[in-house]
């Protein structure tokens, strides 16, 4: 988290109060009850939920991430990305209440 190599791409609206907010406007999110520094840089982008499939990979593909978790999307759909670009890029299917862990 301290490597500023890495840096943290947020998208879409983040409401008043919400971890994504606080890490926004202060670089600082709860992380199991603890208030933690992160020291990255955090950006916002505006994406249209309307986007397509192929947009959407190729938006991630010009990134080029070593890691890219999946998350607030039908199980289906992840499991698309995640067959058609986790050869390249190591992609997270988050479940609830399982840490993920990546190593940079």
């Amino acid at each position: 988290r301290n490597d500023q190599a890495n840096g943290i791409l947020i998208t879409g609206y983040q409401a008043e109060n919400s971890g994504g907010r606080k890490l926004l406007d202060e670089g600082k999110i709860s992380i199991f009850g603890n208030i933690t520094q992160i020291d990255l840089q955090v950006s916002q982008f505006q994406l249209s939920n309307h986007a397509g499939h192929s947009e959407l990979c190729d938006f991630a593909n010009k990134c080029a991430p070593q890691d890219m978790i999946l998350f607030h999307a039908p199980e289906d759909s992840r499991n698309v990305i995640f067959s058609e670009m986790g050869k390249e890029i190591k992609i997270h299917l988050p479940v609830n209440g399982v840490p993920i862990h990546i190593n940079s």
